[in-house]
């Protein structure tokens, strides 16, 4: 029986385009790294294709961070938090800082399913999408029919460095479906990774889950 152990990223969000001053998009708090928090819940892969080496796969994620400025009275709002849903939170993203996150192994557009965003009083903010996605892969099939492939996704900010933002698991968030098969495959474990990444042209890394 082969066996499939999926490398789960954790975060794809929306792109940072505002709260804005004429330096151009504003942290959360001034001169200290935003700390997000991510998981993600495979619930299907579709397709491994070892011509192509990629591989689809369909996920939820989560991801949370804090932002003072969008506290608000939940006394005199009724409520502690407020939820925006499909093109209203998209808009809403636009509005504000955000992880601007991208899948850095993706081959060509991803799906957007659905999006949520839920603002807490405290400002809080939580980000839920479902993806399907697209992701590169170095495949080995030497071994078929007994073969073992690493599937990774790999999340990294091309708009923040380490000393802007930085990236960490969200505890329990982080899983397959269980009752997720795929013919002819055993399935293995999930299994997160933290790295600093450099790039060209760059003094200061940038955080990345794979």
């Amino acid at each position: 029986m082969k066996t499939l152990v999926l490398f789960a990223g954790l975060l794809i969000g929306t792109s940072a385009t505002a709260q804005i001053d004429s330096g151009g998009v504003v942290p959360p708090v001034e001169g200290e790294p935003v700390q997000v928090q991510a998981g993600i819940y495979v619930v299907d892969i579709a397709n491994i294709n070892e011509v192509n080496n990629t591989f689809h796969v369909e996920m939820d994620m989560i991801a949370t961070w804090n932002d003072p400025r969008l506290a608000f009275d939940r006394v005199e709002a009724g409520s502690d938090r407020r939820v925006l849903l499909g093109t209203e939170s998209a808009k809403f993203l636009e509005r504000l800082w955000s992880p601007n996150m991208v899948p850095e192994n993706a081959i060509g557009p991803y799906n957007m399913i659905r999006l949520k965003t839920t603002i807490f009083s405290d400002g809080k903010i939580t980000l839920e999408a479902r993806l399907a996605i697209t992701l590169s892969a170095i495949l080995d099939y030497r071994r078929f029919p007994f073969d073992k492939q690493i599937l990774p996704i790999r999340i990294g900010s091309f708009a923040w460095n380490i000393d802007q933002m930085v990236l960490s698991e969200l505890p329990g968030q982080t899983a397959i479906k269980p009752d997720f098969t795929l013919p002819e495959w055993s399935i293995g474990n999930i299994e997160v990774i933290h790295t600093e990444v450099s790039k060209p042209r760059a003094d200061v890394p940038y955080s990345r889950l794979t």
